[in-house]
């Protein structure tokens, strides 16, 4: 990955995180984003580093961890 593309991703990244904080959300809520983030962009391992940075994911955040694989599978 050139740099300009991965610092477009990590200013796309703060700006992320600087939205979420600012509508009050918490660590798993950022890491949330931050793997739909990767996952659209078809980054899939970093789309489950993020998922799974969570220690105790809530069940919608379990969901995503589980269905992740299969879309990032389909998405090939």
């Amino acid at each position: 990955m050139e740099a300009p593309e991965r610092n477009r991703i990590t200013a796309e990244l703060k700006l992320l995180e600087i939205l979420q904080k600012h509508k009050g959300g918490n660590a798993e809520t950022i890491a949330f984003t931050k793997a739909e983030y990767f996952a659209e962009k078809d980054y899939g391992p970093d789309a489950l580093q993020e998922a799974y940075s969570v220690p105790n994911p809530s069940p919608e955040l379990s969901q995503m961890i589980k269905d992740l694989p299969l879309q990032l599978c389909e998405s090939k």
